[in-house]
């Protein structure tokens, strides 16, 4: 379904899960970023966490009904395949290497602090590791014994104490955008294929040539792939569009030239 503004967006939502009720968790919102373009400044992270989240939700076979701003059916998105790629899932009696899942976190984008906080961090205290996977409503504590994950509690941020269990944890990725050597090499070939001058007087070249990714990098996104996606990549052939009947002939028309 295709909204005219964030706030019918948000009407939208609130109706179809009102009126579908147990199956609310079928609608998908995919927001804007709430920002300029070329701004140094990043979405909130809650914008970005539900983005991905949706982006994560298309990528399965489920029903859904997705709501989206008409504008942002004309952005590029990562590719599909990096999001169903970068994503993995922990459940209760697996056995891991905590060593290699901090890697596979910080690969996925995920930041190591001391305290986690936020959606997008996780933190390694001896036999617990603590993550706060975007698109979760809380974040998760695993308890090892051993290489064995013996529980997964819910916890809350701010008190640090435990709200409940849970047998399996999906973990999504941290951004829109792949964060490894082979990506920030991408990202340094397409900049200077497609940004005229200096690359070197760029700061956003020279901070992701550093592996840092400053404010406003998600703008850059198309140049961390070979070829970025639409929303169209994610979606069934047969899906069926509601929008007002007054928009399709100008929709048809903008969608001819992404």
């Amino acid at each position: 379904m295709l909204a005219s503004s964030v706030r019918e967006l948000e009407l939208l939502a609130d109706e179809l899960r009102f009126f579908l009720g147990p199956n609310s968790g079928r609608v998908c919102i995919l927001p804007g970023w709430e920002c300029l373009p070329y701004d140094r400044y990043s979405p909130h992270p809650e914008i970005t966490s539900q983005r991905i989240r949706t982006l994560g939700q298309l990528c399965q076979s489920d029903p859904f009904i997705l709501l989206v701003c008409a504008e942002q059916i004309l952005f590029r998105l990562p590719k599909r395949e990096f999001i169903s790629g970068a994503s993995f899932n922990i459940s209760v009696g697996d056995v891991i290497n905590p060593l290699r899942l901090r890697d596979q976190l910080s690969d996925a984008g995920y930041l190591g602090v001391s305290q986690v906080q936020a959606e997008g961090e996780y933190a390694v205290r001896g036999g617990i590791i603590d993550v706060f996977p975007m698109g979760a409503a809380a974040p998760f504590r695993l308890d090892l014994f051993g290489d064995e994950i013996e529980q997964i509690r819910f916890f809350d941020p701010e008190s640090q104490k435990s709200t409940g269990e849970t047998g399996a944890l999906d973990i999504l990725p941290a951004r829109e955008f792949p964060t490894d050597k082979a990506a920030i090499e991408q990202f340094r070939k397409s900049f200077r294929q497609q940004m005229p001058g200096d690359p070197q007087s760029s700061i956003i070249y020279r901070e992701v040539s550093e592996g840092r990714f400053p404010a406003g990098i998600e703008f850059y996104l198309p140049l961390f792939f070979d070829s970025a996606s639409t929303i169209f990549d994610y979606l069934p052939a047969d899906l069926q569009w509601l929008a007002p009947k007054e928009w399709f002939s100008q929709i048809q028309t903008e969608i001819a030239n992404v």
